[in-house]
């Protein structure tokens, strides 16, 4: 309409016809969608041209062109353009229809039959593949289509011979149940970096495979239909059951089921299906109702002749009485949604008028029914809802037995999320699992949601897309906020919940199936998706939804604008959000979770920011938790870039070291200092130099480092390195040369400071646990073990659940349970073998000997290489009690290296022992006093009592 005059114009006009005046061009409106492409070539054209005249040859190639247009649009294609000989026609544009592939491939086969009909020696090859693009309706009313699916379409069909019809992988999943298919070898097409697989089409199928997923469930809906079925031969009446429900949920399958499960001879039972395209499709489902009896001809005759519908209905109705006078009918409608109002009137008079007969009438539709019919006279309505968790594992077991015995449970769960449900869905997203595609949505899904998304109205579509932006779940206030008329969105919502594309979820509401979300959030451009994440991100208060959106924009952004100045800032926003939501996780000890969030975080923070190294660092903590050691030494190696600068070479040569130290495999660091400003390059090397003293035995050395750590981690102003590294002094604490109280009073504060923090009261526990065993407070030690231990198991930390373990082992030797304590042992160190620390490991199975040996039993084989220091010395006492004298000797050489009071006191008394039993009574009193010195030192009254009442036994 002309803004000056108000006279009507055209998307063609530039001038208004009335004023003259100048017309606003009309924008082109673009959107994103899954679409089949089917190219079609003329093959021998060219030679045709050489001896044809032009006049006969422009009637033949109008003849070809007519062909393709009219096989092309009675399958709801469209042409995009004729380009020479070749048509390039897409399907799925302007709506989606759920058989698009099937259509393009029934449009190819129908122009390769008509060609050839042509005479002349004509022919055509095609080419026909599905995938994303992007759809643009000019103002002229033609259409472009812009994608890879348009090049690979055109290059499947350049490689097909005469008559052939190649198709992709997409293509090809969608119509193996109608077509016959043969693979081919991959194909190397040109501007195709990798093979593309390809399948031959060779004819149509003879009839449609039966199912191949069991029937599960519905126990209640075949109760109702066969209660309808029961009341129609008792009653002699005539009624009309619906099934109805959305696509996949099973309705035909069910009833199926119910008609297989009647006793033979039970009733006549007559099937018709509704189409959703073609020629004559008013009355074909009566037809195909009757096609089998006699006089189905003469009906078909009837249908297809211009008679007038009330002479039809009656002709249907005669058919039908004269059916059920013989003994009970079953008449079921199949795809009712798509039936003419026509068909729907005749068969609630069929419904209203047969009276005193047995026929159930069983209509078989989607809720797109009650759209077009929302008085539908159905005296049964049955609607099969999603499965069970239950009834969807024993459904996915069945299909896939060996998948599903052998899949991480992560991708089981992504299935059952994502098919709500759905056993259609559920079925199709296992197939594609089993061919090693997890994460794409089916093609026949994807085609079947595409198609009932379509056909909502725009207002509907956008604000499902702008509901889609937030997951699958949403709020109705969040939507409304994103929307340009917010007054839109109330009864948007209300209408799609009505179409069941979404259910209520507390006070929000979710997509019914997560895949629906994933469709429908793929179907708008990226670059209005990524403006929705932002503003979203800006609404929020949430750390985690705030990193998910954020993410979202800026991978979008680099995908629609890659280069954009916008970009970098984004990516510094997206980066730290994530790194923020991953550590917490990681704080918190939700190791997955926290991988997962800093790897993300990683792939977006640039390189040459200062958090990127940050990062770096805390994902390899994260992965040596995790025990996943060739992955940390790789990420130091893949991330050496973010520390090409003098100071990050330190840093990185540093945390390589404390990488190896963690695993016993490193001696002393002899490379450069950190600068003196370094913070970050500090704490990681006083961090290498706490490790370096506890291997040697040093432990006071060994907390002033840690100390210093954690000072330096305060100066960076990071409270995770902080607090982590004051777990670490924590659990030093356990073998320090100050008095016990003083690490009961660490532990106090620490566990007040952290008391909301199971994961770090942990190690709280555990340590404090140890210190109160060393003063005779067993009772009190396992109740803080108890504790520990339910937290380690609630927060699955393995690593941590292990250390309670080897202190319980303390324990149990220090109240004489030996038995107990070296099966302990024994456990902690397969455990910590599982997890790649063979050092520690060697270790606890010392320990386990020893404790053997006190209860008893012989002294066996003891690892003689790879040793800690306790390690070594508590070997070589074993050896020594054995009998082995000259292990003594070195047993005291070695032990000035550590400061360890209570391993002091160990070893001593474990000496005393060994002399004792060798008659050198004299020496084994001094090693037994020097071992109660150590002990009382240290504070640790238990074994100081114990040595005493040994050297008391000695006087006596």
């Amino acid at each position: 309409m002309c803004p000056g005059c108000r006279a009507e114009t055209t998307a063609q006009d530039r001038f208004c016809r009335n004023c003259g005046a100048r017309l606003a061009e009309v924008p082109a409106l673009s959107s994103r969608k899954n679409v089949v492409v089917l190219f079609i070539d003329l093959i021998g054209s060219t030679t045709l041209a050489e001896w044809l005249d032009p006049e006969p040859l422009r009637v033949l190639m109008d003849r070809y062109y007519r062909v393709c247009t009219e096989a092309i649009g009675a399958h709801g294609g469209v042409i995009e353009k004729f380009i020479g000989d070749a048509v390039m026609a897409v399907f799925g544009m302007p709506v989606a229809h759920e058989d698009d592939a099937a259509r393009a491939v029934r449009a190819a086969l129908e122009v390769t039959e008509g060609v050839r009909g042509l005479g002349g020696g004509l022919d055509v090859h095609s080419g026909i593949f599905s995938g994303e693009v992007i759809a643009t309706s000019l103002p002229t009313g033609d259409l472009r289509v812009v994608g890879d699916a348009v090049n690979t379409a055109a290059r499947l069909q350049s490689a097909a011979g005469a008559g052939e019809i190649l198709i992709g992988k997409s293509v090809a999943r969608a119509v193996r149940d109608l077509m016959e298919l043969r693979p081919m070898p991959p194909l190397a097409l040109k501007g195709k970096a990798k093979p593309v697989p390809a399948w031959l089409v060779t004819g149509r199928k003879a009839a449609v495979e039966r199912d191949r997923a069991p029937f599960v469930g519905r126990a209640a809906e075949l109760a109702a239909l066969r209660r309808a079925f029961d009341r129609v031969v008792r009653e002699r009446e005539c009624r009309v059951v619906t099934v109805l429900g959305v696509p996949g949920l099973g309705k035909t399958r069910l009833v199926r089921e119910f008609l297989a499960a009647l006793p033979p001879g039970a009733a006549r039972v007559l099937t018709g299906h509704c189409q959703s395209y073609g020629k004559g499709i008013t009355y074909q489902p009566i037809a195909e109702l009757f096609h089998e009896l006699p006089g189905g001809a003469d009906l078909a005759a009837c249908l297809a002749s211009d008679r007038g519908v009330e002479e039809i209905a009656w002709v249907v109705r005669r058919q039908v009485t004269e059916l059920a006078a013989n003994g009970p009918l079953i008449v079921v409608c199949e795809d009712l949604h798509w039936a003419e109002p026509t068909l729907l009137d005749l068969l609630e008079e069929l419904a209203a008028e047969v009276s005193g007969l047995p026929v159930l009438l069983i209509c078989v539709a989607r809720p797109e029914l009650l759209e077009a019919r929302p008085g539908w006279a159905s005296a049964v309505t049955i609607e099969p809802g999603p499965l069970s968790p239950e009834e969807l594992d024993l459904l996915l077991a069945h299909l896939e037995p060996d998948l599903v015995a052998h899949s991480a449970a992560g991708a089981l769960e992504r299935v059952a999320e994502a098919s709500g449900g759905n056993p259609l869905f559920a079925e199709l997203m296992m197939d594609m699992l089993a061919e090693g595609e997890e994460d794409a949505i089916p093609p026949t899904v994807q085609a079947l949601l595409t198609a009932r998304i379509d056909r909502l109205s725009g207002r509907e579509r956008r604000v499902l897309a702008r509901a889609s932006a937030f997951g699958r779940r949403f709020s109705r206030a969040g939507v409304a906020a994103l929307h340009d008329a917010p007054e839109e969105v109330p009864d948007a919502l209300a209408q799609v919940q009505r179409r069941r594309l979404v259910e209520p979820a507390g006070r929000d509401l979710r997509f019914a199936q997560a895949l629906t979300r994933d469709v429908v959030y793929s179907m708008s451009p990226k670059a209005e998706r990524r403006e929705w994440h932002l503003r979203i991100a800006d609404q929020l208060e949430d750390g985690h939804e705030v990193a998910y959106h954020l993410e979202a924009a800026c991978l979008l952004a680099r995908e629609v604008s890659p280069g954009a100045p916008a970009n970098l800032p984004l990516a510094r926003r997206a980066g730290a959000h994530l790194a923020e939501a991953g550590t917490q996780a990681l704080a918190r000890k939700d190791l997955s979770a926290a991988v997962n969030l800093l790897e993300r975080a990683l792939v977006l923070m640039p390189v040459e920011e200062p958090e990127h190294r940050v990062l770096v660092l805390r994902l390899c903590d994260a992965y040596l938790l995790l025990g996943r050691r060739e992955e940390a030494a790789a990420l130091l190696e893949r991330g050496a870039a973010a520390f090409a600068d003098p100071r990050g070479r330190r840093t990185l040569a540093i945390q390589r070291h404390l990488l190896a130290l963690r695993y016993g495999s490193a001696g002393p660091y002899d490379g450069p200092e950190p600068d003196p400003g370094d913070h970050l390059g500090w704490c990681r090397m006083q961090q290498v130099r706490a490790l370096t003293w506890l291997a040697a035995g040093q432990v006071g050395k060994a907390e002033r480092a840690m100390r210093a750590a954690a000072e330096h981690a305060r100066a960076l102003g990071d409270l995770y390195e902080e607090k982590r590294l004051l777990i670490a002094r924590c659990e030093l604490a356990q073998w320090s040369p100050a008095p016990l109280e003083e690490g009961l009073a660490l532990c106090a504060v620490l566990a007040e400071r952290f008391a909301g923090d199971r994961a770090l009261l942990v190690m709280v526990r555990f340590t404090e646990a140890r210190l109160r065993a060393l003063r005779g407070e067993i009772a009190a030690a396992h109740e803080l073990l108890d504790r520990a231990a339910s937290h380690a198991r609630d927060l699955n930390l393995s690593l941590a659940g292990t250390a309670v373990v080897q202190a319980r082992a303390l324990v149990c030797s220090l109240a004489g349970d030996h038995t107990r304590s070296a099966a302990l042992y024994g456990e902690a160190a397969r455990a910590l073998e599982s997890m790649d620390l063979p050092v520690p490991a060697q270790t606890l199975r010392v320990y386990a000997a020893r404790e053997h040996f006190h209860a008893g039993r012989p002294l066996g084989e003891l690892p003689d290489e790879g040793l800690e220091l306790r390690a070594e010395l508590v070997a070589r006492c074993l050896r020594a009690r054995a009998g082995r004298r000259e292990q003594a000797e070195a047993v005291l050489g070695l032990l000035d290296g550590t400061d360890d009071p209570c391993l002091r006191g160990d070893v001593l008394a474990e000496l005393a022992r060994a002399r004792l039993e060798q008659g050198r009574t004299a020496e084994a009193r001094d090693l037994a006093r020097r071992a109660e010195e150590h002990y009382l030192g240290r504070g640790a009254t238990l074994p100081a009592g114990r040595v005493a009442a040994w050297l008391a036994s000695l006087d006596r």
